[in-house]
């Protein structure tokens, strides 16, 4: 396509009187419309439309969820955030959560389901936040809160409480939890999600 001459012919003969007159040429359509058109808006995107972020559940409802992992029957008694970040067996046993972290507690129901004697052992639950990031449970904080039951076997058909306790970046809300009775055996957890 070849340029032309932005001026009209008669700007072009005013341009005669003038010391020096120099011609502009640009590329323009080969049909020149009479009627402007509007600025093409931009329709590119830039992948997926943005959705809004997906929000955790409250942590009461995890409460009354249950799970089995094959060895034991787990139950949610109770799930929430320690308010003082500090977790106690209520005898003088004290932990405190890292700084800019808390302690999300769940407060769980086990039964041992199989046919002998078998212990609940932390360490292998893990919790999920919206963002899919993934927290394994804290076993210094669970031994540290452990009042009734300290991980001994249980007898078939035996039943205690005990807590799972993730400590987890200030910011973080927990979306799902997977429990797991023992964290060196390739067993399925029990998946919760509210």
């Amino acid at each position: 396509m070849y340029g032309k001459l932005l001026a009209p012919p008669a700007a072009a003969a005013t341009c005669a009187g003038l010391i020096a007159c120099v011609p502009v040429v640009v590329d323009a359509p080969a049909s020149p419309s009479p009627h402007p058109s509007p600025e093409p808006e931009n329709t590119q995107q830039t992948g997926e439309p943005e959705s809004p972020p997906a929000e955790a559940p409250d942590l009461a409802e995890f409460q009354g969820m249950s799970g089995s992992d094959g060895s034991f029957d787990m139950h949610i008694n109770e799930a929430y955030v320690d308010d003082d970040d500090v977790v106690t067996d209520g005898m003088g046993t004290s932990s405190r959560a890292p700084s800019g972290s808390k302690y999300v507690v769940f407060n769980v129901q086990i039964t041992n389901t199989t046919s002998t004697p078998t212990y609940f052992d932390w360490g292998g639950s893990h919790a999920y936040d919206v963002e899919g990031n993934q927290y394994v449970d804290d076993y210094d904080a669970a031994l540290t809160t452990c009042d009734t039951y300290c991980g001994e076997d249980l007898n078939p058909g035996g039943t205690a409480e005990t807590d799972v306790i993730f400590t987890v970046p200030d910011d973080v809300e927990l979306s799902s939890l997977e429990l797991l009775s023992d964290p060196y055996t390739a067993g399925s957890p029990a998946t919760l999600e509210p």
